[in-house]
């Protein structure tokens, strides 16, 4: 904050007097937004630590100015601490304004003349102003290309539908999405594409309008911003007025460029499509995950959009199991309730083991129920229920038949039904509902499922699902090309070479059993389908495993956030996860490192020893990373400052908070270890956890592989 009351003063000459935050938890930028007066004196400050980023807003906002466009004027920067000053444009934007001058399906006259003037502004940004932009500084990408567009899509499949509980069949879709890119990169795209042209990000002062949040322009299609704003899912704009807008639009545009209308609207609702999904993903991840709900509200506007276009436009290529998906979100009774979840009794519904310790009431209330399931008969007792829990078929038949547990949920059932009864004439909106047992793994959770599915049945609730005990999740990063295990791996992924007999996969699973982990999502690239067939082939090792194919090799951050789904899924978005080399052998006891790092209620554990490497990490006494150091007499790296580090080699393991998944600013091709470092700058806790005692060896390559067998044979591990 002191570098914005800094940047005012240098620009001003005056003190600020008063400090406003603007955006609180309503953003989903994860900028911070703050508003600073002296005097008649008032400017925008903006806080955000991806410097690509900010640097591209400023560029840009200095080159639409020269070009005379109605954007801020940046009073000051300080890009390393990445803060900018900018101009006050008041607080009425496009959809405030909007939102005053309708009534139902009628839009104002001021407001259909505001967006009028809006569509008439943009073809200067697309075509006057971005004949001569500097695309080098744009982030993430430079143009909107088939990397940019597989981003929209991933996020749209896998934070949305995947989350929002709708079927699918992973290979068609896939076929699909790259129908669609094919058809999408096939229109000319030798324009500025703003990117976030909505009604948010358009403010109106004096009648007239100035444009905000431009910094993830790029090349790309006209047709993108035009759709961005006319299918803005809650400004909810008639169809009429969308026709006469688009109309507006292209007869604007003719003055710019030589339009060739049936070759425009030609793709132009395939650019909606992509448009709705981008921000189908968005709403999907702010808002299944983070719960914030305002995200969610827009979900019903978006599935009317959906619904208007499926009876309404043929697109000029087949996509069906793309437009199946959209067919069951609109049969969706969960995505057409959303818009009124805000006012809803939020019911907690969670399962724990008694070892642990009872759970905790988050809300502050202090009301709800503990219910205690261990006098019904016990699951876990059999070896044949040990790898599953109370989420698991056989477990479930097994309580199913219990009478003993009928009666249990009939008397939990009642309890429950009439104080959410209660809890809704008295307007409170937390309720606590906790089942727990000895392990908390098979038991209680059947109870908190039951009570939590049945509970669901009820309008005016929203349930939240929490499985607080039963094992960790994991993934297995499988999908590298092996270069370096060459020859091994002409003909092979990496997870399919051999020690002993057994492939790297197999021991890996294996390990992760050993822990009770059964939950494992593997992703793959080189060979995948050789991964894929050798899963089958062994029946998935008695595990659940999914698997997140990447189309491009996304390194270890990319491919972590690709597969966030896996983690976020009902009922386990809280719980730490394991994140496993598939190339990595080691007896390192993950119990004792997920204890560790639950403890210390840290955002993620690494497991480090003492030895020799290129490329060590960098800890103070506390064990919190605060840098890194490549190579012998390398400058390190420090994004922590400490009086005393020390240098320690990274062994492929981690446990990690879901929460991470809110943090992670980057896109696309990543490493994860770049994200470690820039959030230990920001105060987050990524430890180490030692692991010096434990064998290790890397197997990346052949030499590796002959001596871990050799280990092997000589016992110092088994497999």
């Amino acid at each position: 904050m002191d570098i914005l009351k800094n940047l005012f003063e240098q620009h001003f000459h005056a003190p600020v007097e008063q400090v406003q935050p603007l955006q609180g938890q309503l953003g989903g930028s994860g900028r911070k937004i703050i508003r600073l007066t002296g005097g008649k004196n008032s400017a925008i400050g903006i806080l955000y630590d991806v410097r690509e980023e900010n640097a591209a807003f400023l560029e840009f906002s200095r080159h639409f100015r020269k070009h005379g466009l109605p954007v801020p004027q940046i009073y000051g920067e300080d890009l390393n601490h990445g803060a900018y000053l900018e101009e006050d444009l008041g607080n009425t934007s496009l959809f405030e304004f909007l939102s005053k001058h309708r009534s139902g399906e009628h839009v104002g006259s001021p407001v259909v003349d505001a967006y009028r003037k809006v569509i008439a502004t943009l073809p200067r940004f697309q075509i006057e102003a971005g004949r001569d932009l500097n695309y080098k500084v744009c982030y993430p990408r430079g143009s909107f290309d088939r990397q940019s567009i597989a981003w929209d899509l991933n996020y749209f499949k896998y934070y949305f539908l995947r989350l929002a509980g709708i079927p699918f069949s992973e290979q068609a879709l896939e076929d699909d999405f790259s129908r669609l890119t094919k058809f999408l990169l096939s229109a000319g795209r030798d324009y500025f594409l703003y990117r976030d042209f909505q009604s948010r990000n358009i403010m109106l002062r004096n009648g007239q309008p100035y444009f905000l949040d431009y910094q993830g322009g790029r090349k790309g299609a006209l047709q993108y911003d035009v759709a961005s704003l006319l299918y803005d899912a809650k400004a909810d704009l008639p169809p009429e007025l969308r026709q006469k807008l688009l109309d507006h639009y292209l007869e604007t545009l003719s003055g710019f460029v030589d339009v060739k209308l049936e070759e425009f609207m030609h793709h132009y609702y395939a650019y909606v499509y992509i448009r709705i999904m981008q921000a189908l993903g968005a709403y999907g991840f702010r808002g299944f995950y983070e719960r914030k709900v305002h995200f969610l509200q827009s979900v019903p506007y978006a599935l009317k959009n959906l619904r208007w276009l499926l009876h309404n436009v043929t697109l000029p290529i087949a996509l069906p199991t793309l437009m199946d998906a959209f067919h069951s979100m609109l049969a969706s009774e969960k995505l057409q309730g959303l818009a009124s979840d805000a006012d809803n009794v939020v019911v907690r519904v969670e399962s724990f083991s008694f070892h642990r310790g009872l759970p905790k009431d988050e809300s502050g209330n202090g009301g709800g129920f503990v219910f205690d399931g261990r006098s019904l008969p016990n699951p876990g007792r059999e070896e044949r229920f040990k790898l599953f829990t109370g989420r698991d078929a056989p477990v479930i038949e097994y309580l199913n038949q219990q009478e003993s547990v009928h009666r249990f949920l009939s008397h939990a059932n009642a309890l429950v039904d009439d104080h959410v009864t209660e809890w809704q004439r008295r307007r409170f909106k937390n309720l606590m509902v906790a089942f727990g047992c000895t392990g908390g793994q098979h038991r209680s959770v059947y109870l908190a499922e039951h009570v939590a599915k049945r509970l669901r049945g009820r309008s005016g609730v929203e349930v939240v699902l929490r499985h607080r005990d039963i094992p960790m999740r994991a993934m297995i990063l499988a999908a590298g090309l092996g270069t370096r295990l060459r020859p091994l791996t002409d003909d092979r992924p990496k997870a399919l070479v051999e020690v002993d007999g057994r492939t790297l996969l197999e021991i890996a699973l294996r390990r992760l059993q050993q822990f009770g982990i059964r939950e494992v999502i593997v992703n793959v690239h080189h060979f995948a389908e050789m991964v894929v067939d050798y899963l089958q082939k062994n029946n998935n090792f008695g595990m659940r495993i999914e698997i997140s194919r990447e189309e491009t090799l996304l390194d270890t951050g990319g491919g972590l956030k690709k597969a966030a789904w896996f983690f976020l899924e009902e009922g386990r978005s809280e719980e730490p996860f394991l994140l496993h080399n598939v190339d990595v052998l080691s007896t390192i006891d993950l119990r004792l490192m997920a204890g560790f790092h639950k403890q210390n209620q840290a955002l993620a554990t690494l497991a480090v020893q003492k030895r020799e490497t290129s490329r060590h990490l960098l800890f103070d006494k506390g064990n919190q990373l605060c840098g890194r150091r490549s190579g012998c007499g390398q400058e390190p790296e420090i994004v922590r400052p400490s009086k005393e580090t020390q240098a320690l080699a990274f062994s492929g393991v981690h446990v990690i908070s879901p929460r991470i998944f809110s943090l992670m600013s980057e896109d696309g091709v990543f490493s994860i270890i770049n994200s470690y470092l820039r959030l230990a700058g920001q105060g987050e806790k990524i430890l180490a956890f030692r692991a010096d005692e434990f064998y290790w060896r890397d197997l990346g390559k052949p030499e590796n592989v002959a001596q871990a067998a050799h280990d092997v044979k000589q016992q110092m591990l088994s497999l």
